[in-house]
């Protein structure tokens, strides 16, 4: 029985074996060396922007919302500003202060 499988291996296997001259021309040979490109200089296009040049110039800002005479502060404080503010940190600050005294 393993006679016969053997047979049948070395069958199969001969169907798919190269001749000898065609493997020794595919293993044997040297690899072609690639030819050297000639380096070219690989750079970025021109960007298609800005398209209205005359709208990039520096826009002053408006005097009114700048800090004046070195005051790194706001000139001016708006009333959702503040409730952000005490929403932010005061009312949690106080009902922590408040929890820790009613326990």
């Amino acid at each position: 029985m393993q006679q016969e499988l053997m047979q049948a291996g070395e069958k199969q296997h001969g169907l798919y074996r190269l001749e000898p001259s065609l493997y020794q021309t595919l293993t044997k040979t040297p690899f072609r060396q690639s030819t050297a490109q000639p380096v070219v200089e690989l750079t970025l296009p021109e960007p298609p922007f800005p398209q209205l040049p005359e709208k990039c110039g520096d826009i002053e800002p408006d005097p009114k919302y700048l800090p004046q005479d070195g005051n790194p502060y706001r000139t001016s404080v708006t009333m959702p500003m503040v409730s952000r503010a005490l929403r932010g940190w005061l009312a949690p600050y106080l009902r922590s202060r408040l929890a820790r005294h009613q326990a």
